[in-house]
């Protein structure tokens, strides 16, 4: 069965009801404020709030909410590539050693232009065999190596719409990022 307490102003008057579950090791609150004379309304909505989460939980529904909105590009490219584990790790992983720090539901095409830019400029790497080193070409990489790894980044910000919820749409749907490539 659920709590329900309520927390009062200075002057006395009731501010807020709190809903406090503590059932098969899950405890949440909920607070619930009073706007006008609504005191009844909203001590039952909590009182119902606590014994929901408690059906949810007996039925084995209940799925504890994930802060998905406090994300940043790098988590949720952690999280990803636990999950999938895709054979492209290497071109995230470029991504988020530029733009991880900015919160996903941040993230704009202005952004994802910054890093279409940034790659230009980027010099091919060759692995030197037999070390774990790579040598620095003169050459940059090929438009068709910057397509793929807008590519790549988009399945993964694709991902992050449908599977986990964080965004509300693809930021690199609609835009013209795509590079002409080279003729083979």
């Amino acid at each position: 069965m659920p709590t329900v307490t309520e927390y009062k102003n200075s002057k006395g008057k009731i501010t807020s009801y709190k809903a406090i579950v503590r059932y098969k090791g899950i405890f949440l609150t909920k607070t619930f404020p009073i706007k006008a004379n609504e005191i009844k309304t909203v001590k039952r909505e909590a009182k119902m709030w606590g014994l929901d989460i408690e059906r949810q939980i007996n039925e084995g529904i209940y799925r504890k909410e994930e802060r998905k909105h406090n994300y940043t590009i790098s988590q949720a490219i952690d999280k990803y590539i636990n999950d999938v584990k895709p054979n492209y790790e290497n071109y995230l992983k470029w991504f988020k050693k530029e733009i991880g720090n900015i919160p996903i539901r941040n993230l704009k095409r202005a952004d994802i232009k910054f890093c279409r830019n940034k790659l230009e400029k980027k010099h091919k790497e060759i692995p030197i065999k037999g070390k774990r080193e790579v040598k620095i070409s003169d050459d940059f990489i090929s438009n068709s190596c910057i397509n793929r790894y807008l590519a790549y980044f988009s399945t993964f910000l694709t991902y992050c719409v449908i599977e986990y919820e964080i965004l509300e749409h693809n930021p690199m749907i609609g835009a013209k990022l795509k590079l002409k490539e080279n003729e083979p």
